[in-house]
């Protein structure tokens, strides 16, 4: 029986062809995987962080308050006296009764006392500065598109080293 050669040597270089072209397309994903995971943040992802701040501030400032209120409930008696309720109410040192001033004291004033202020203020800043270009996808829609990614190069490498093995198994060696 007369082999024929000329044969043989195409489907091995179309093995070849095809292992290069997985092997391709996996470093093709790989790149975009690794240029999704390190962009830049989204602009609204940062908006959304320092609104979640504010919001968080300002819960910890209602509490703070309300807490220093509570003796000037329970005793009418200093709601004359300008002193007492200026030491039980602490609002400037954003602190519980008789504490000292907290590091973030200053931020739960204001988000406190003016958080729609505060996050508009925070809004324009954010608006107003210059932003990496491409600006990186919205976490959410980020997680999603690395998921898809991973899942994608997964597929990838299983046909790649379904290809190799199948080549093997025929005698044929794939060069990496």
């Amino acid at each position: 029986m007369a082999f024929n050669l000329a044969d043989i040597t195409a489907s091995i270089r179309g093995l070849a062809s095809q292992a290069r072209k997985l092997r391709s397309d996996i470093e093709k994903a790989r790149r975009e995987h690794d240029e999704i995971a390190a962009a830049p943040s989204a602009r609204q992802d940062v908006k959304a962080a320092l609104h979640a701040y504010v919001d968080t501030s300002a819960e910890k400032f209602d509490a703070l308050v309300v807490r220093a209120l509570q003796p000037l409930l329970t005793r009418p008696a200093r709601l004359h006296d300008g002193d007492r309720v200026a030491e039980m109410f602490g609002l400037l040192a954003a602190a519980a009764p008789g504490g000292a001033p907290t590091p973030r004291a200053h931020d739960l004033v204001v988000c406190g006392l003016a958080r729609s202020l505060a996050l508009s203020g925070l809004d324009s800043i954010v608006d107003a500065m210059t932003w990496p270009q491409p600006e990186g996808l919205p976490m959410a829609q980020r997680v999603v598109e690395l998921q898809r990614l991973e899942k994608h190069i997964a597929s990838l490498e299983a046909q790649e080293a379904t290809l190799r093995a199948e080549a093997r198994g025929a005698g044929v060696l794939l060069e990496d």
